[in-house]
């Protein structure tokens, strides 16, 4: 009988293991069920706790303040001021809102955790979709 004790002790201690394991990844998944995970950015933007949605939108305002600032074109002795958004430079928030709340919620389960763990314990920077510019509407505000 004392043979079976220490098996059952280590056979008892890896259940509880297991148990409290799978209690945190179910409490992890219910609290950030709609929201992306704290410790997630898109560039310097913190967007972890938000919907995708809200993401979104913080996104998309600070974009807003990049295309608004203004950009001095000086050709031959005329000078124009104008904004990004004028010369037809563009960005995409939802992009960026989606990478971002992918974090935890793709690929296998081991990943996932690994993805989590990171957003927690160093933070999870997700560049943002570079600057696109329409021709067109360059060619025709600068005429």
């Amino acid at each position: 009988m004392s043979k079976k004790k220490p098996v059952m002790i280590l056979v008892g201690a890896f259940g509880v293991l297991l148990v409290v394991t799978l209690g945190c990844i179910i409490y992890l998944s219910m609290a950030w069920k709609d929201k992306i995970v704290p410790g997630v950015k898109v560039e310097w933007i913190e967007v972890g706790g938000l919907t995708q949605k809200e993401a979104e939108k913080k996104i998309s305002e600070v974009q807003q303040d990049f295309l608004s600032a203004p950009v001095e074109i000086t050709a031959d002795e005329k000078r124009s001021r104008l904004s990004r958004g004028e010369l037809g430079f563009s960005m995409d928030a939802v992009k960026p809102a989606q990478q971002a709340y992918q974090v935890g919620r793709s690929g296998s389960a081991t990943k996932r955790i690994n993805q989590v763990w990171d957003a927690y314990h160093k933070q999870v920077v997700i560049p943002c979709q570079e600057v696109t510019i329409d021709t067109e509407q360059v060619d025709s505000a600068l005429v």
